[in-house]
């Protein structure tokens, strides 16, 4: 694959990036303006280490990590001061989970777009985890374009405050794991 992408992939890519409803009006215009070097790193986000090894989401991914990391512990910091900083790392474990990654993945369709090489297309056991790879990198990408947390969490604070309210309301119910090692 080359650095270049086609006008088809380049409107998938932008439709794609409308339907996440980020209310900023940076990301519009820079949905608007179709700048190409910031669809570039968009697509980057979407291409498994399988359908390229050398353009692919990888570095984005370590990169959506840390910043998915921020994100959350800004939200959980303006929206529970008075939590302890356990109670807090508790709660962004819960909120940046894996399994959360790739919930949200699935919630906005990016399995859709993700290219994938052969061998992980016919990778059953592996899906989840690219689309939760990929989704942090999405996240990376989101970070990158503006320089700033300010959309990312523009973007997930709406569902972080649905998530961490259930995650409060039962705690254990998420961390079942925990559970058991703490009864045992």
């Amino acid at each position: 694959m080359t650095n270049t992408i086609n006008e088809k992939r380049i409107n998938l890519i932008i439709t794609f990036l409308k339907s996440l409803k980020i209310r900023s009006k940076r990301f519009s215009e820079v949905i608007r303006t179709e700048n190409l070097s910031i669809i570039q790193d968009f697509n980057q986000a979407l291409i498994h280490s399988s359908g390229d090894k050398i353009t692919n989401y990888e570095k984005l991914e370590f990169f959506g990590d840390a910043v998915l990391r921020l994100a959350a512990s800004n939200f959980i910091e303006k929206k529970y001061p008075q939590m302890s900083v356990g109670q807090r790392s508790e709660l962004r474990a819960q909120i940046v989970s894996d399994e959360w990654l790739t919930k949200l993945g699935k919630t906005i369709g990016i399995q859709k777009l993700i290219i994938k090489g052969p061998k992980a297309l016919g990778d059953e056991n592996s899906k989840n985890t690219i689309i939760g790879e990929a989704t942090e990198a999405l996240i990376g990408a989101l970070y990158k374009c503006f320089d700033s947390i300010q959309e990312v969490n523009l973007w997930l604070d709406a569902m972080w405050e649905e998530d961490s309210e259930m995650f409060l309301k039962a705690p254990y119910k998420f961390k079942s794991k925990t559970v058991l090692q703490e009864w045992c």
